[in-house]
């Protein structure tokens, strides 16, 4: 059995953090209808009150946040996305990556009113979304540093693909799970079973029919990247998943193949 490993040869070391999260905080995107673990240091914070809410800049985010929250508040995901920032960036090989809006609630009912408001429903069970190619908002459930870097991987292959969002939703669940570092060991899932193992069909499902892309994404990608790179990955992203046309084998193929290798190597 294999032990977890972030270290794999094309891919910077690091700490596997709220590997539960990869499940509670379910991860749904949408582009409005209407037009200290890094060098880095934020700048300092510039409070506001602005109609209800704060607001504050870091070196790379503009914050506005609800609910009577302030920056004391959310220090912990600030310092998270700021000390993820130049890793996720650098790793989806996106050269001028813009700032990014990071709207955050404390309060689960105003966060379901402004997705109701913004996007015409409510997704029960729901931590964070983004909004496009420069927007995530967050609620302060569950582990917000973990979810606000989650749906900052999102954000940064939106900045590869604009129209990659769910499309497809295998793979733009698994890099946002390997990019948040959000392993899950397979010996510990029930249907994850040498000769029974999940296709990308099975995974390629919506929030509301299942949750397995949260569990194994951070494998489904080792695998493509201990095989063919990043770069593949990145390709892929920008392919919309097509891996006949970047790997030149077909979906049953590269199942074979991923399924073999999560059978040597973690079972």
């Amino acid at each position: 059995m294999r032990e977890t490993r972030l270290d794999l040869s094309t891919r910077a070391t690091g700490t596997i953090r709220g590997v539960a999260c990869a499940v509670a905080s379910a991860t749904l995107v949408f582009f409005s209808a209407l037009s200290a673990c890094s060098s880095d240091t934020p700048t300092a914070p510039n409070d506001e009150g602005t109609g209800g809410s704060t607001t504050f800049a870091t070196t790379h985010f503009d914050f506005r946040l609800y609910d009577g929250l302030v920056r004391a508040d959310v220090d912990a995901v600030v310092t998270r996305l700021e000390g993820e920032h130049r890793r996720i960036v650098d790793d989806l090989e996106v050269p001028s990556m813009p700032r990014a809006r990071v709207e955050i609630w404390s309060n689960e009912a105003s966060f379901y009113a402004a997705m109701l408001d913004t996007v015409g429903t409510v997704y029960v069970g729901a931590k964070g979304y983004v909004l496009g190619p420069t927007g995530l908002r967050l609620v302060m459930l569950g582990d917000p540093p973990q979810t606000a870097v989650h749906e900052f991987a999102h954000v940064v292959t939106l900045n590869i693909n604009r129209g990659f969002a769910n499309n497809p939703r295998w793979l733009w669940e698994a890099v946002a799970v390997y990019e948040a570092e959000e392993f899950v060991e397979p010996a510990s899932l029930p249907y994850m079973r040498p000769g029974s193992f999940p296709t990308l069909q099975q995974l390629d499902v919506s929030f509301d029919q299942g949750h397995w892309i949260y569990q194994v994404g951070y494998v489904l990608t080792a695998y493509i990247v201990e095989i063919w790179g990043m770069d593949t990955v990145i390709a892929l992203i920008r392919a919309h998943g097509d891996i006949h046309g970047i790997l030149g084998i077909t979906v049953a193929e590269f199942e074979q193949g991923w399924h073999a290798w999560l059978a040597r190597e973690y079972f």
